[in-house]
């Protein structure tokens, strides 16, 4: 802002601020005496992102026999949540998880298992489902 002695300018200025912890956030400086008055029509602050509402769905465990292989979905996500990841568990180390694998489209969590073992296995099927931010 530029001013001579005896004027009274009007001005509108957008100033940035530091938005850390700084005690001192504005500093004005003239190198001369002056009287300054301010008039703060608004601010803007950066933006607060909320955090993320999300749950887990999952089925109760399959039983899968030795040497059978099983392809299971998990639950769709309830209306308003969006898949963004899943997961699959067994219950034993003598079978595995052939693939697994995220469908946007249905909005589910698909895993296959194979149960190499000699005894039954145990496997669940999880998706992790959250409500998106709108706006982006």
């Amino acid at each position: 802002m530029n001013y001579t002695a005896d004027a009274i300018v009007g001005n509108e200025v957008t100033v940035r601020l530091d938005q850390g912890v700084s005690v001192n956030e504005l500093s004005v400086y003239s190198f001369a005496q002056t009287h300054l008055v301010a008039d703060i029509m608004g601010y803007y602050i950066n933006p607060v992102l909320a955090p993320l509402e999300c749950e887990e769905k999952s089925d109760p465990s399959l039983t899968i026999a030795a040497g059978e292989t099983v392809t299971d979905f998990s639950p769709a996500c309830t209306t308003g949540f969006q898949v963004v990841s899943g997961g699959c568990t067994s219950s034993t180390f003598g079978g595995r998880i052939v693939t697994s694998r995220t469908f946007t489209d249905t909005n589910t969590h698909f895993c296959a298992f194979r149960n190499e073992g000699a005894g039954p296995m145990n496997a669940t099927t999880r998706s992790v489902c959250c409500k998106l931010p709108t706006g982006r």
